[in-house]
């Protein structure tokens, strides 16, 4: 079931008619800028598109019914979401995994060894550049952060968006697949997730995040 269905269904409607699916696409994309922290000079980047992941749909259709929908299919067992809705996108998280993105994602695919690789979003904007329906997220990770233990370069892979703190990658688990019975999300929900060409994260640099969001973009 699309997000759209879940959406209809979520307001009590039989179904949605063609002008509904033209409106409401979804797309998102992810500029990362990795910068000397002194002089602010990008010394490498990295634009990539993104997928909002079934969790994501299930999120939206939440948020604009205001109501809990399928929670079943975000964790098998669970009766209601995890994660408040009511505080929106919270965090954004990267990690080491270039595995293509499958629809089934819930969490990012590896953050072995990785410290301090997940940060509460510091701006968001609404009406980019007169785009209404437009929403940008940024977050920045500080030189002591991204990196693996012992303060070595981390070579990031992945982001992805989440609804609540400390999303939790499960190594092991093939993307694509079903939530894993029984695995909780530690009160993370992931919106959206995105790989991209290795940028190497090391306490010499800064690192920015920032991600566009655009609801009723025709593709």
């Amino acid at each position: 079931m699309s997000w759209k269905e879940r959406l209809a269904l979520a307001l009590g409607l039989a179904q949605y008619g063609s002008s509904l699916d033209e409106r409401l696409q979804l797309k998102g994309k992810l500029d990362l800028y990795l910068k000397n922290p002194i002089t602010h000079e990008i010394v490498d980047e990295r634009h990539t598109p993104n997928t909002v992941v079934d969790g994501g749909e299930i999120i939206l259709a939440e948020l604009l019914a205001n109501s809990a929908v399928d929670a079943a299919a975000h964790a098998p067992g669970a009766s209601t979401p995890s994660a408040s809705l009511k505080n929106g996108l919270t965090t954004i998280a990267v990690g080491l995994s270039g595995t293509a993105v499958g629809q089934n994602d819930y969490t990012l695919l590896d953050t072995t060894d990785m410290i301090s690789y997940y940060k509460t979003i510091s701006d968001i904007d609404v009406g980019v550049s007169g785009n209404d329906n437009q929403i940008t997220l940024e977050t920045t990770f500080a030189t002591s952060e991204a990196l693996l233990t012992g303060s070595n370069p981390a070579a990031l892979q992945e982001a992805g968006v989440f609804i609540g703190t400390a999303p939790v990658a499960v190594v092991g688990v093939s993307p694509g697949t079903a939530f894993p019975t029984g695995e909780k999300d530690s009160s993370a929900r992931m919106f959206n997730r995105t790989t991209f060409g290795t940028i190497t994260k090391s306490s010499s640099f800064a690192l920015t995040l920032r991600w566009t969001i655009t609801l009723g973009a025709l593709t």
